[in-house]
Protein backbone atom coordinates (compact mmCIF):
# COMPACT_ATOMS: atom_id res chain seq x y z
CA UNK A 1 0.00 0.00 0.00
CA UNK A 2 1.20 3.50 -0.84
CA UNK A 3 1.31 6.22 1.80
CA UNK A 4 -1.53 8.74 1.30
CA UNK A 5 -0.43 12.25 0.29
CA UNK A 6 -1.90 13.72 3.50
CA UNK A 7 0.41 11.52 5.56
CA UNK A 8 3.46 12.51 3.51
CA UNK A 9 2.57 16.21 3.84
CA UNK A 10 2.25 15.82 7.60
CA UNK A 11 5.60 14.02 7.75
CA UNK A 12 7.25 16.82 5.73
CA UNK A 13 5.78 19.42 8.12
CA UNK A 14 7.06 17.44 11.11
CA UNK A 15 10.52 17.23 9.52
CA UNK A 16 10.61 21.02 9.19
CA UNK A 17 9.73 21.50 12.87
CA UNK A 18 11.52 18.63 14.58
CA UNK A 19 14.54 17.99 12.34
CA UNK A 20 15.22 21.38 10.73
CA UNK A 21 14.15 23.34 13.85
CA UNK A 22 11.71 25.78 12.26
CA UNK A 23 9.38 27.22 14.92
CA UNK A 24 6.21 27.22 12.87
CA UNK A 25 4.93 25.53 9.74
CA UNK A 26 1.76 26.21 7.77
CA UNK A 27 0.22 24.21 4.93
CA UNK A 28 -1.36 26.35 2.20
CA UNK A 29 -3.45 24.56 -0.43
CA UNK A 30 -4.50 25.97 -3.79
CA UNK A 31 -8.14 26.52 -4.63
CA UNK A 32 -9.62 24.63 -7.59
CA UNK A 33 -8.42 27.16 -10.21
CA UNK A 34 -5.04 27.75 -8.50
CA UNK A 35 -5.84 31.44 -8.08
CA UNK A 36 -5.19 31.55 -4.34
CA UNK A 37 -3.52 29.64 -1.53
CA UNK A 38 -5.62 28.96 1.56
CA UNK A 39 -4.20 28.05 4.96
CA UNK A 40 -5.26 24.56 6.05
CA UNK A 41 -3.09 23.38 8.93
CA UNK A 42 -0.32 24.62 11.23
CA UNK A 43 2.32 22.87 13.28
CA UNK A 44 4.74 24.31 15.79
CA UNK A 45 4.71 26.80 18.60
CA UNK A 46 3.50 30.35 19.09
CA UNK A 47 1.23 30.36 16.05
CA UNK A 48 -1.16 33.26 16.49
CA UNK A 49 -2.85 32.82 13.10
CA UNK A 50 -5.89 30.68 12.37
CA UNK A 51 -4.89 28.93 9.13
CA UNK A 52 -8.49 28.90 7.89
CA UNK A 53 -8.46 32.72 8.01
CA UNK A 54 -5.22 32.96 6.02
CA UNK A 55 -5.39 33.39 2.22
CA UNK A 56 -2.85 34.53 -0.39
CA UNK A 57 -3.73 35.53 -3.94
CA UNK A 58 -1.62 33.86 -6.58
CA UNK A 59 -3.01 35.68 -9.61
CA UNK A 60 -1.80 39.26 -9.77
CA UNK A 61 0.57 38.87 -6.81
CA UNK A 62 3.86 40.81 -6.72
CA UNK A 63 5.77 37.62 -7.36
CA UNK A 64 9.26 39.04 -7.02
CA UNK A 65 9.44 38.98 -3.25
CA UNK A 66 6.79 36.44 -2.21
CA UNK A 67 8.51 33.13 -1.44
CA UNK A 68 5.31 31.11 -1.07
CA UNK A 69 3.88 32.32 -4.39
CA UNK A 70 7.22 31.77 -6.15
CA UNK A 71 7.58 28.26 -4.69
CA UNK A 72 4.04 27.46 -5.84
CA UNK A 73 4.45 28.84 -9.36
CA UNK A 74 8.01 27.68 -9.98
CA UNK A 75 7.89 24.30 -8.22
CA UNK A 76 11.07 24.89 -6.24
CA UNK A 77 11.93 25.76 -2.63
CA UNK A 78 12.38 29.44 -1.81
CA UNK A 79 14.34 30.91 1.09
CA UNK A 80 14.58 34.55 0.03
CA UNK A 81 12.09 37.39 -0.30
CA UNK A 82 9.63 38.89 2.15
CA UNK A 83 8.51 36.63 4.98
CA UNK A 84 4.78 36.05 5.24
CA UNK A 85 4.85 37.11 8.91
CA UNK A 86 6.88 40.09 10.14
CA UNK A 87 9.62 39.25 12.61
CA UNK A 88 10.02 35.70 11.39
CA UNK A 89 13.27 34.99 9.61
CA UNK A 90 14.71 32.74 8.41
CA UNK A 91 11.91 31.12 6.49
CA UNK A 92 11.39 28.53 3.78
CA UNK A 93 8.60 27.80 1.31
CA UNK A 94 8.47 24.43 -0.42
CA UNK A 95 5.96 23.45 -3.09
CA UNK A 96 3.65 20.50 -2.64
CA UNK A 97 4.11 19.06 -6.12
CA UNK A 98 5.73 20.53 -9.21
CA UNK A 99 4.36 21.70 -12.54
CA UNK A 100 0.76 20.69 -13.16
CA UNK A 101 0.84 18.55 -9.99
CA UNK A 102 1.36 21.52 -7.65
CA UNK A 103 -1.43 21.64 -5.08
CA UNK A 104 0.04 24.00 -2.50
CA UNK A 105 2.97 25.16 -0.40
CA UNK A 106 4.42 24.36 2.99
CA UNK A 107 5.73 27.54 4.63
CA UNK A 108 8.07 27.42 7.64
CA UNK A 109 9.68 30.17 9.68
CA UNK A 110 11.73 30.91 12.77
CA UNK A 111 10.61 33.74 15.03
CA UNK A 112 13.10 36.54 15.66
CA UNK A 113 14.00 36.14 19.33
CA UNK A 114 17.25 36.06 21.32
CA UNK A 115 17.45 32.27 21.67
CA UNK A 116 17.30 31.90 17.86
CA UNK A 117 20.14 34.33 17.08
CA UNK A 118 22.74 31.57 16.57
CA UNK A 119 20.72 29.52 14.10
CA UNK A 120 22.44 29.09 10.76
CA UNK A 121 19.39 29.11 8.50
CA UNK A 122 20.64 28.24 5.06
CA UNK A 123 23.42 25.72 5.43
CA UNK A 124 24.02 23.27 2.61
CA UNK A 125 22.38 20.52 4.66
CA UNK A 126 19.21 22.62 5.15
CA UNK A 127 19.08 23.39 1.42
CA UNK A 128 19.54 19.70 0.63
CA UNK A 129 16.76 18.78 3.08
CA UNK A 130 14.38 21.33 1.50
CA UNK A 131 15.15 19.97 -1.99
CA UNK A 132 14.63 16.40 -0.75
CA UNK A 133 11.27 17.25 0.84
CA UNK A 134 10.19 18.96 -2.39
CA UNK A 135 11.12 15.87 -4.42
CA UNK A 136 9.40 13.53 -1.94
CA UNK A 137 6.16 15.53 -2.10
CA UNK A 138 6.24 15.70 -5.90
CA UNK A 139 6.94 11.99 -6.32
CA UNK A 140 4.14 11.11 -3.90
CA UNK A 141 1.70 13.24 -5.90
CA UNK A 142 2.90 11.69 -9.15
CA UNK A 143 2.37 8.18 -7.76
CA UNK A 144 -1.05 9.03 -6.34
CA UNK A 145 -2.19 10.31 -9.75
CA UNK A 146 -1.05 7.19 -11.59
CA UNK A 147 -2.79 4.94 -9.07
CA UNK A 148 -5.90 6.97 -8.47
Amino acid sequence: DEEPISSVITTAMEALVFALKYDRVMLLLADHNKGSLQGKMVLGKEFDVDPREFKRRVNGARRGKLPDINAFLEGAPRITGEPIFAGCTPFAAIPVGCGDRTIGVIYADIKDKPENKNIIPYSSSVKLALDTLTELLDQTLALSRTQG
